[in-house]
C-alpha cells in the first residue's frame, strides 16, 4: 500500500516543475532575444498597457539607440561620413619646424611634407674666412624637393652652420671675415628667395671679449 506522505511530496516536486516550465514558455512567448540578451517585444510592452508595467529594456539596447539618434543628428549637421558632409579640419595654432639633411638625399619623396610650416636645408658650410666653402647641392640639385615644398606653400631656409673651433675663431676674430660672412649669409636668404637663413654657430668653451663681440 503507498505510503500518503510519499505520494503527497512528489505530487507537490511535479507541480513544481510544472509550474516552472509555465514561466518559462511564458517569458519566451513575451520576449525577443538580441545578442543572448533578453528585451521585451512589442506584443508584451502592449499586454502591459497602463498596469503599472515595469521598464526591464536592456541599457545596451539604450546606448545603441541612444548612438542611431545622434547620427541621425550628424547627418543633418552635414558631419563627415555623410552624404552631406562638410569635411572641415582643425585649425592648427603651433608651427612646426624641420630639419632635412642633404645625406637624406631622396628620402623626402617618402615623406609627408604637408604637416610642416617650414624646413630648413641642413646645410651649408663657411671657411674661416666667412666665406662660401661647401654647399651639399644647394640650391641647384634640389630643385625638385623646393618645387614640391613651394606647391605646398612651405618654406625651405638654409642653414649656415659652423662647429669647427679654429674655424669659428679665426672667422670671429676678424672683421674682414665678419664681413665676408655676412655676404654669404645674404647671398643664401636671396636663393631661398626670402625665406630666411637659419645659423648654427656651435662652440662649447670660453671665448675672449672681441670674439664674442665679432659674434654678435
Amino acid at each position: 500500500m503507498p505510503d500518503p506522505l510519499m505520494t503527497i511530496r512528489k505530487a507537490f516536486s511535479n507541480s513544481k516543475l510544472i509550474g516552472i516550465a509555465v514561466l518559462f514558455v511564458v517569458l519566451d512567448l513575451g520576449c525577443s532575444s538580441s545578442a543572448g540578451i533578453s528585451i521585451p517585444s512589442e506584443n508584451s510592452a502592449k499586454s502591459a498597457g497602463g498596469q503599472g508595467a515595469i521598464d526591464v529594456s536592456d541599457p545596451a539596447k539604450k546606448a545603441i539607440d541612444g548612438a542611431k539618434t545622434e547620427e541621425k543628428k550628424g547627418a543633418q549637421h552635414g558631419e563627415e561620413g555623410t552624404d552631406n558632409a562638410s569635411v572641415t579640419h582643425p585649425i592648427r595654432k603651433e608651427t612646426m619646424v624641420g630639419y632635412y639633411a642633404w645625406w637624406m638625399k631622396g628620402a623626402w619623396i617618402d615623406l609627408d611634407l604637408e604637416v610642416y610650416d617650414r624646413i630648413i636645408f641642413f646645410t651649408t658650410t663657411p671657411g674661416s674666412d666667412g666665406k662660401m666653402q661647401s654647399r651639399n647641392g644647394w640650391p641647384h640639385a634640389w630643385v625638385s624637393l623646393l618645387a614640391r615644398t613651394d606647391s605646398l606653400g612651405i618654406q625651405v631656409v638654409p642653414a649656415l652652420a659652423l662647429m669647427e673651433a679654429d674655424s669659428i675663431k679665426t672667422l670671429f676674430g676678424s672683421r674682414t671675415n665678419i664681413g665676408n660672412l655676412l655676404e654669404t649669409a645674404l647671398d643664401l636668404v636671396k636663393e631661398s628667395r626670402g625665406a630666411g637663413v637659419h645659423l648654427d654657430i656651435e662652440l662649447f668653451e670660453a671665448v675672449s671679449d672681441s670674439m664674442r663681440d665679432g659674434f654678435f
